[in-house]
């Protein structure tokens, strides 16, 4: 049987600023959470970032497992390793409110709750691309928290599950390639099929840095493999996807037609 509590499960490689300001956070929702909690890093940093992390590890109480480059094969990892009932999982790049553990912990309170959807905010500068980005739809599944009870999935940079309940649906399917990857999208699907729901909270907020999503390289790629996960999804779950899910080339032409308009405007 596992121990009520609250185990936070973070993939990194680097990032070691970013890490540690999401560490800083967590620790003040730590304290905020009237229950036992852990923090596990699965990393596979260069030896430098290492040493900075695993200094970090011992100043903000986390405890550090090497492994990688799989970025859901490290949450799986994560997940295996965590001695708690609840498992968060929190992207690198975000900022933890301090009632974030919290508001997902209380959400548990019907069997029938697999999982607890948070809610995310992208903050920092408002560069004329983020404003193109941000006119896509590929930043909206972020805040369905925001308006909605229960959704079918969520991106994993803000949420939680049971353990028993992940391991009852074998964690993310590694059948996926990491690029890709739709992972997080076949978990929530594969948890509804398997007769849970997943809760939403607007008050288990995270910010996420628009750092990491405004490189332009990095956006156009983003946007091929957001569209590129349908191909697997719609093999896997044909019934759920056709309904939730935007085609791939509908997906690339919204995303390079946005961008262009907000290029010209500016």
């Amino acid at each position: 049987m596992k121990l009520n509590g609250i185990s936070v499960v973070i993939a990194t490689k680097g990032r070691v600023k970013l890490l540690e300001d999401l560490l800083v956070s967590v620790q003040d929702a730590r304290k905020n959470f009237d229950g036992p909690t852990e923090v596990l890093l699965v990393d596979d940093s260069n030896k430098d970032d290492v040493i900075a992390i695993d200094s970090m590890c011992m100043k903000y109480d986390a405890r550090r497992i090497e492994f990688g480059p799989s970025v859901p094969e490290k949450r799986n990892v994560g997940a295996k390793e965590a001695q708690y009932d609840i498992i968060l999982f929190l992207d690198s790049d975000c900022i933890a409110t301090p009632n974030l553990l919290d508001e997902h912990y209380k959400l548990y309170t019907d069997e029938k709750v697999g999982g607890v959807a948070g809610y995310l905010e992208f903050v920092g500068e408002d560069t004329w691309f983020w404003q193109a980005v941000d006119k896509t739809p590929f930043t909206i599944c972020f805040s369905f928290p925001k308006w909605m009870d229960t959704v079918p999935w969520t991106p994993t940079a803000n949420c939680s599950m049971r353990k028993t309940v992940f391991e009852e649906i074998k964690g993310f399917d590694r059948s996926f390639p990491d690029k890709p990857g739709g992972e997080d999208v076949d978990l929530g699907l594969r948890m509804i099929k398997a007769g849970y729901i997943f809760k939403c909270t607007a008050d288990g907020l995270v910010y996420h840095s628009k750092k990491t999503w405004i490189p332009v390289k990095a956006m156009i790629r983003r946007l091929w493999y957001y569209g590129s996960a349908n191909y697997y999804l719609t093999e896997k779950h044909p019934d759920y996807v056709m309904n939730i899910m935007p085609r791939k080339t509908s997906l690339y032409l919204t995303g390079l037609i946005s961008l262009l308009a907000v290029a010209l405007i500016t």
